[in-house]
This record gives structure tokens, C-alpha cells and sequence, in this order.
């Protein structure tokens, strides 16, 4: 199967510190679906983005597995950001676009807070963004999660399993 060559996938802070806040089982299922977006992105090409929040209280190493599984794809890269969104460092754009980007799936934690961020600042910059009811998540399934749903669901895509997200790349 072969991606469409205008989307990339952003991972946003998926740091050990960030990932304590949730509950065992919550983790553990968010870690697992990443693990196979980004085998999925090994496999087809298709870029990865790490977004990393630069406040050292909040650690800044990404979670062990998917720090490696990101390393396995051949396009990825990393970004710092002292802000919620991650267009906030000015080389994202630029590094995406250079690639021909025109679409983003994001992933990560914490979804009503730097996930939509990050989803507005792709937005301002012209991409279009989509991601899955399991691949974004809060430190509690809560109304401020909920409210992250609708926003996604009103501004771009917003798919319920991450499978079915696979499918459009």
C-alpha cells in the first residue's frame, strides 16, 4: 500500500513525564496505538514529526518505545516548543512544507490543551489535520477530552479508531 505523499504524522509530547499523569491501562493503550501508527509510517513512508514541550520539570525524553519506533522511520524529526503549540517554533512550518505537506494527523497527549493548540497552529498555516478518538487523550477521560472531540470533529477530521485513520494516508 502506498501513502499519499501530502501527510504526515505529528506526534506531540509524548514525554515519560506527561504519560504518569494517566492511568495504567489509558497509557498503555495510548503507547500501543502509536506503536502502530508509527510501524504503519515505517512502512509506508510516510513522515513522522516529534514535538517535544521544552520545560525541563516536565522531563523532555519521549516514552522509550516510541522515541525508537519514531528513530525506524526513515523522514522524522524533531522539534522543541516552549509553548502549547508547536507551530510556535517556526521551523515546523518550514521543515513541512518542504516536504510537500498539505495534511496532519496528529497524535499525543494532552488533547484540550497542546494537541488542539498544535491542530490551530496547522490550521493557521494552511494544513488541513485529522486524528482518532484513540490516539489523543487528557489525564482523565473528561468533559475538557469530550470538548477536544467536538473541536477536531468542527475543524477537521476526527475518526473513532485509529485503523480507519490508516486508511486515508
Amino acid at each position: 500500500m502506498s501513502a499519499r505523499k501530502n501527510t504526515a504524522v505529528v506526534v506531540v509530547d509524548m514525554q515519560e513525564r506527561f504519560l504518569s499523569m494517566l492511568d495504567k491501562l489509558t497509557r498503555r493503550q495510548l503507547v500501543h496505538n502509536h506503536l502502530e501508527v508509527l510501524d504503519y509510517c515505517r512502512e509506508n513512508d510516510v513522515p513522522v514529526v516529534g514535538i517535544r514541550h521544552d520545560i525541563v520539570a516536565f522531563g523532555k525524553e519521549y516514552v522509550y518505545a516510541i522515541e525508537n519506533k519514531i528513530a525506524e522511520v526513515s523522514r522524522n524529526r524533531y522539534f522543541w516548543k516552549d509553548k502549547n503549540d508547536g507551530f510556535s517554533n517556526l521551523k515546523l512550518q518550514e521543515y513541512l512544507s518542504s516536504l510537500g505537506i498539505e495534511r496532519l494527523c496528529l497524535m499525543g497527549v494532552f488533547a484540550s490543551r497542546c494537541v488542539i493548540s498544535t491542530g490551530q497552529g496547522a490550521l493557521n498555516n494552511g494544513f488541513k489535520i485529522a486524528t482518532s478518538r484513540d490516539l489523543i487523550t487528557d489525564s482523565n477521560y473528561s468533559q475538557a477530552l469530550l470538548a477536544s472531540f467536538d473541536w477536531f470533529n468542527a475543524n477537521g477530521t476526527l475518526f473513532d479508531r485509529y485503523q480507519d485513520m490508516l486508511r486515508t494516508l
